[in-house]
């Protein structure tokens, strides 16, 4: 099965109506974006994201704060984790596992999508369903937990612009970005600023 358009539809809706709760992610890049929207619509999925690119790209410090608002704010259902080591994985694979009704088997769906708004909504990209297991690639990862206290010391958080904001067409609510004062402070954010179609200021 080629997927070449409406990829939420058919590597998130449809296999979710199907039954499946629990899914994997190996992306090179992922949008914070993304993940609240798909979380708040699919009210009973669980999310693990492993972002394979970090170790080579670093990560902007607006998206490593973002992932860890979102996953505080969807404790139970949310873990997001970063490539560690080199090289980085640019590999993009989608792995459902665990389905609600026995017998139905696990699905992939592997190509040249990422988990990024650009991706979903706005490129031209292809994707190809199997029915198999990948717990050996997820198993074999060098990864670190977005959370950790020691993930500035193994990931490079870098202040430069975050590309995955600059899309077309798209309106988002951005929920996810009302840190709260506490917050702001830990994390020493003097204010994000969102291009195009959002400013949102963090005042301390």
């Amino acid at each position: 099965m080629y997927i070449t358009k409406e990829y939420e539809k058919h590597i998130i809706t449809d296999v979710y109506n199907e039954g499946y709760r629990y899914l994997k992610i190996l992306s090179g890049q992922v949008s914070p974006l993304l993940i609240e929207q798909i979380l708040d619509e699919y009210k009973e999925l669980h999310l693990k994201l492993y972002v394979g690119m970090v170790s080579v790209e670093g990560i902007s410090k607006w998206t490593h704060l973002a992932f860890q608002h979102l996953v505080k704010r969807y404790p139970s259902r949310l873990e997001v984790y970063y490539q560690a080591s080199l090289p980085g994985n640019h590999s993009n694979i989608y792995y459902w596992e665990n389905p609600l009704i026995l017998g139905i088997d696990h699905k992939i769906f592997v190509g040249s999508a990422s988990f990024t708004l650009n991706s979903f909504y706005h490129r031209k990209e292809l994707m190809i369903m199997e029915h198999s297991s990948a717990d050996e690639i997820f198993s074999n990862l060098d990864v670190i937990n977005c959370t950790s206290s020691n993930v500035s010391k193994q990931i490079n958080i870098h202040q430069n612009p975050e590309n995955e904001l600059i899309v077309s067409h798209y309106d988002n609510k951005l929920d996810m970005l009302n840190l709260s004062t506490d917050e702001a402070t830990k994390y020493e954010v003097e204010y994000i600023d969102i291009p195009l179609l959002y400013e949102v200021e963090i005042h301390l």
